[in-house]
């Protein structure tokens, strides 16, 4: 006998739902990584070696904050995409089983 699988479309709407709120707080983070975390030249001293090294420290660490944070807003969003499409198969195929029984629940 098959197994049946059911899909609870409320709570995959939810999940999108959920994933879009989280690409909207990473759009946030990606701003913020790039705009501000700006470090003016010279804002860590002038005169010695460690000032610049700071500096240079401070620019690797920034590039590679917003290349993840670009890299997670890509995740995500090939994530919700998928989660949205599935949703909407679900959704036809049960749109599609009720209407090859148009008489189903009639008396």
């Amino acid at each position: 006998m098959a197994e049946e699988v059911s899909v609870d479309l409320d709570e995959l709407e939810k999940t999108v739902t959920a994933l879009n709120q989280v690409l909207s707080g990473l759009g946030k983070a990606n701003t913020d990584a790039a705009t501000n975390t700006y470090l003016p030249e010279g804002a860590l001293g002038t005169g010695f070696d460690e000032a610049h090294q700071l500096a240079n420290a401070h620019n690797e660490i920034k590039t590679y904050i917003e290349d993840a944070v670009k890299y997670l807003n890509t995740v995500m969003d090939e994530f919700g995409q998928k989660t949205k499409y599935a949703h909407g198969a679900y959704q036809d195929s049960d749109y599609d089983a009720q209407a090859s029984f148009p008489n189903a629940g009639k008396q």
